[in-house]
């Protein structure tokens, strides 16, 4: 099985369609994501391996940035943090080691910003 986090990647509309929604958070929250090109091959990892050694794997990318971040990759001023309360119920990082280690898997895009560079 994997489990996902936000994913975004190549001009989708996810992370626009994700604003007004959680515009009340805390600027400093962070949220783990994955680019959908990472998921497919999350997928393909999973699909190629034998015997995997884990039923559960996260797929993220390496670093899990700030609101503030993912809000300015599309323009958006920061969130206000005036809804904190309802923001605990998704302040929870993904740890993304145990695919890492048991299929090899790399990001191919680490960090939001190297997924925004290359667009």
């Amino acid at each position: 099985m994997l489990r996902l986090p936000f994913v975004y990647g190549d001009g989708d509309p996810h992370i626009e369609e994700v604003i007004h929604m959680i515009g009340g958070f805390p600027p400093t929250q962070r949220m783990s994501i994955a680019h959908h090109t990472d998921v497919a091959q999350a997928v393909a990892r999973l699909l190629d391996a034998a015997s995997p050694a884990h039923r559960i794997y996260n797929v993220v990318d390496d670093e899990a940035p700030e609101l503030t971040t993912v809000f300015a990759s599309v323009g958006a001023p920061p969130p206000d943090g005036s809804d904190a309360e309802r923001a605990r119920a998704f302040d929870a990082l993904m740890d993304g080691r145990r695919i890492r280690d048991d299929l090899g898997f790399k990001p191919r895009f680490s960090r939001l910003a190297d997924a925004m560079a290359a667009d």
